[in-house]
Parts: C-alpha cells; structure tokens; sequence
C-alpha cells in the first residue's frame, strides 16, 4: 500500500526551504538539497 499525505508544516522535511506552495511561483521555495543535487546531504529538519 502506497500512502500520500501532506504535511501541516512550515517548512520541508529535509532542508529550511517553505512549504508554502500554492500561493508562490513554481520552484520558488527550492535549495540544493529539494533537487537532489551532488554533494547536498540531506538533514531530518526537527522544526518542521
């Protein structure tokens, strides 16, 4: 069973980045570690 929910959150899970997507430009809240690039590792963000 695949299961998709969103999250009530401030932020991303993974990076600082707003999670506030529906009322900005497309890819306006987006870092090195949202695209997946080389070398950005990933961090569990305990605020959001």
């Amino acid at each position: 069973m695949e299961v998709h929910v969103e999250l009530q959150t401030a932020s991303k899970m993974f990076c600082a980045c707003a999670a506030d997507h529906f009322q900005v430009a497309a890819n306006a809240h987006i870092c090195p570690v949202c695209t997946g690039q080389p070398g950005a590792l990933p961090v569990i963000n305990g605020r959001a």
